[in-house]
């Protein structure tokens, strides 16, 4: 019998071993797949979407398209930038120097005002980008796709630009 309640002691030892490292198994994948959940709610909640200004748009008209963006419903919020705080963004960010650049040459700085729209869900961009692209043809140009047929913008004339001289 001693050998019999022996044998059983150590395979309800090892169960019992199992049983913890299953469960400690189960809370960790849990506790994964909360903080990817709240990884991938953060990330669409950040939803922006970027618009430049026609660089003759009067200051007025400008502030009368900021407050209607404001007042959509699945807007979270809009910030203007000027075109100093976009060559300023490019200086920081994408090409250090790049102001250097721009005050040494006769360029001037290339950038239009843009207004970064950001969303309360990422479902809504494609309907305010089909609204923009109805409402604004003539005063808005998105950098990925034109409102107006014949206007391209800054942003992807510069993107093509460097995609074809790398070549």
């Amino acid at each position: 019998w001693k050998a019999v309640l022996q044998e059983k002691w150590r395979s309800m030892v090892f169960f019992s071993i199992l049983s913890f490292f299953v469960l400690l198994l189960t809370f960790a994948v849990a506790a994964q797949f909360r903080l990817f959940s709240n990884l991938v709610e953060h990330v669409t909640s950040q939803v922006e979407v970027i618009v430049e200004l026609k660089p003759d748009l009067p200051d007025e008209e400008r502030l009368g398209i900021e407050e209607e963006l404001r007042k959509l419903p699945s807007v979270k919020a809009v910030e203007f930038w000027d075109s100093e705080k976009s060559a300023q963004y490019v200086n920081t960010w994408l090409l250090k120097g790049y102001q250097d650049f721009l005050a040494q040459s006769q360029l001037g700085n290339p950038f239009p005002g843009l207004f970064r729209i950001q969303l309360k869900d990422i479902e809504d961009q494609e309907k305010l980008i089909t609204l923009l692209q109805e409402k604004y043809p003539d005063q808005l140009r998105l950098p990925a796709r034109s409102l107006s047929k014949t206007a391209q913008s800054f942003s992807s004339q510069f993107i093509q630009s460097i995609a074809i001289s790398s070549r």
